[in-house]
C-alpha cells in the first residue's frame, strides 16, 4: 500500500557486476615518522613500503585470475592518484603482476 508512504521495491538490474579494487600506498619515510601527510607529495616509499606493495599484490593474485582480461575478469582498468607514493606502489604491484595489461591507467588526485 503506497498511500502508507512504503516504497515499492525494485526491479533486479540487469546491469552487470562490477567489482572494485581499493589498494592504499605502501608505508612512507613520514608514516614511518608517525607524521600525517594527507595529499602533500612530499614522502616516498620505504623498503618496507615496497614490500607492503608487492605482499598486496601477491595475495591479491592469489583470488583473481589477471593473466588475460575479459567478460568475466574482475580487472578491467586501473586507477592511481598523481600523488607520487601512491605512483610507487602501483609500480611495485605491476613488477609482481607482470601479466596485467590493463586498458588504462588514469590518473587521479
Amino acid at each position: 500500500d503506497l498511500s502508507t508512504g512504503a516504497v515499492a521495491p525494485e526491479a533486479p538490474s540487469t546491469a552487470p557486476l562490477r567489482r572494485y579494487l581499493l589498494l592504499r600506498h605502501g608505508q612512507t619515510d613520514m608514516n614511518a615518522a608517525g607524521i600525517i601527510q594527507g595529499s602533500s607529495d612530499v614522502s616516498r616509499l620505504t623498503p618496507l613500503g615496497r614490500d607492503q606493495a608487492r605482499f598486496a599484490a601477491t595475495g591479491i593474485s592469489a583470488h583473481f585470475e589477471w593473466s588475460t582480461f575479459s567478460d568475466n575478469d574482475p580487472l578491467a582498468a586501473v586507477y592511481v592518484s598523481t600523488i607520487s607514493r601512491a605512483a610507487e606502489t602501483l609500480d611495485e604491484v605491476k613488477q609482481e603482476w607482470e601479466a596485467m595489461e590493463p586498458g588504462e591507467f588514469t590518473p587521479l588526485r
